[in-house]
């Protein structure tokens, strides 16, 4: 007797799963080790069963960036449609920003820890990997315009803000030597100081 046909939300359920733990074997051993075969025997399935989700590796990885850049960008758009204030609006973008990188760290190891070494090819290249970063730029730019930040290139007053963020995160990520303590806390501190060198 055949087995009934999936339903969409089982379908859809796999799917999540199945870049879930993509991103956990990439974080664990990269991307050049990175295998659909290795894929299939973490999750389960049969190769002929994972190609009916994701047809190649390369579409499984550009699926996975796609989702995780969507949904950061969506955050971020969120903030700077709700926020009025400029530097409430800018400290809630890096908030949100840890948010995103704790949460799941093996999404944020494998989207900025691990070389792809091409793995992504155009997609790698376009500009959809910056959208979540041009809204935090358009945003610096208001802060700028309204004098909350002093007049500099919001480009550079962008990249500084986010770097510092960023640069907890990473650090935290990567040396297991020095206790980062609560590192939500210390990004956050590492964003307000910041913001207030920038005023």
């Amino acid at each position: 007797m055949p087995r009934p046909p999936l339903s969409d939300e089982d379908l859809d359920a796999t799917r999540v799963r199945l870049l879930a733990a993509m991103a956990k074997l990439v974080a664990e051993s990269g991307y050049a080790a990175f295998s659909m075969r290795q894929l299939a025997k973490e999750v389960g399935l049969t190769a002929g069963a994972l190609y009916r989700y994701f047809p190649t590796k390369h579409a499984l990885l550009v699926a996975y960036w796609s989702e995780s850049i969507g949904a950061l960008h969506a955050e971020l758009s969120n903030i700077a449609g709700q926020v009025a204030d400029a530097r409430e609006c800018l400290l809630q973008m890096a908030r949100a920003y840890v948010a995103f990188a704790l949460e799941d760290r093996a999404r944020f190891r494998t989207m900025f820890l691990e070389h792809d070494h091409g793995e992504l090819g155009e997609f790698g290249q376009s500009t959809t990997l910056l959208t979540p970063y041009d809204v935090f730029r358009d945003q610096v730019a208001v802060a700028i315009h309204a004098g909350v930040l002093k007049p500099m290139a919001p480009a550079i007053a962008a990249q500084i803000i986010w770097a510092s963020v960023h640069g907890i995160l990473t650090l935290a990520e990567n040396i297991d030597q020095l206790d980062f303590g609560d590192v939500a806390a210390l990004a956050d501190l590492a964003a307000q100081t910041t913001l207030a060198g920038l005023a």
